[in-house]
């Protein structure tokens, strides 16, 4: 609640700074004169912003398992269900926090993900890839991991920012494209080329931007994570899991070296939503140091 306070915020001291600046310069005045309704364009991005966030947020959980087939374990039908269960239990109250659903879906990969709308409303989907080549300890370690994020509420920071950068995303290539119609086509009332070609490149655009921003963020969430998860279990056990899956990235075909690594790693590096295993472990292992 506190972080949808926050998003409500910043989104409204958003509208409130760039018509500030607009106001101050006279440039409203003059769009308006030019028949761009500033204050409409200005508002409709930052309430659509707020609102796909916050739409993405609240269905977070039942796309998941839509998207990924996730299957909930509501009554544990085997010893690992119920080792699974328990662990997952103690794990969120050394969090402080409600136990969050959990589930596995189908999947070779080893990978594990966090969602949820809140702290106290958040899910755990395993990969059964995970669960056939992970040990006991291991898989603590992964849990411990998406426990963290749950307990730093990495989910509703990264979604809600998602929506307060789409603001923009939906704000600049309007404003660009409406003023160019208004100017170069002497276009007053229509929809033009201009606004439709700076609206749909302005979102390939702004949308890079901000994707590389949100991913820049997300990767840091992700050192902390291990760090807080390490504290749990230990740096040892966390290290251990790390190089498991690792080796095991490696196995399933996302190797270190040819052509792929070439094409992929810079763009990972911008894109990512995650760091590399390798810068990982090393982070992990100078903090014991």
């Amino acid at each position: 609640m506190k972080r949808f306070v926050l998003f409500l915020t910043m989104n409204t001291a958003l509208l409130v700074v760039l018509y500030a600046f607009l106001f101050i310069t006279g440039l409203d005045a003059w769009l308006l004169k030019l028949g761009i309704p500033m204050a409409q364009i200005l508002g409709m991005a930052v309430v659509l912003g707020a609102l796909g966030g916050s739409i993405s947020l609240l269905f977070s959980k039942q796309l998941a398992r839509w998207i990924l087939g996730v299957r909930m374990i509501r009554q544990p039908n085997s010893y690992q269900e119920r080792w699974l269960v328990d662990i997952t239990t103690k794990l969120a109250r050394r969090a402080g926090v409600r136990s969050p659903e959990l589930g596995v879906y189908p999947a070779t990969e080893l990978n594990a993900m966090a969602t949820g709308f809140g702290r106290n409303h958040a899910m755990i989907a395993l990969s059964s890839g995970l669960l056939a080549n992970l040990n006991g300890r291991e898989l603590e370690a992964v849990i411990s991991h998406e426990m963290a994020h749950i307990a730093e509420g990495d989910m509703q920071t990264l979604s809600l920012l998602n929506g307060g950068v789409s603001s923009s995303m939906l704000f600049l290539p309007q404003l660009a494209g409406q003023l160019i119609d208004r100017q170069l086509f002497r276009l007053r009332h229509a929809k033009g080329p201009a606004y439709w070609s700076f609206f749909l490149l302005g979102q390939v655009m702004v949308g890079g931007l901000a994707s590389m921003l949100i991913s820049w963020l997300s990767r840091r969430r992700e050192y902390q994570a291990d760090a807080k998860a390490a504290s749990w279990v230990g740096t040892a056990s966390m290290l251990t899991t790390l190089q498991c899956l690792a080796i095991a990235t490696t196995e399933q075909g996302r190797g270190e070296t040819g052509i792929w690594s070439i094409l992929y790693r810079p763009l990972d590096e911008l894109f990512g939503s995650h760091p590399s295993l390798a810068s990982r472990i090393t982070l992990l292992r100078e903090s014991q140091q």
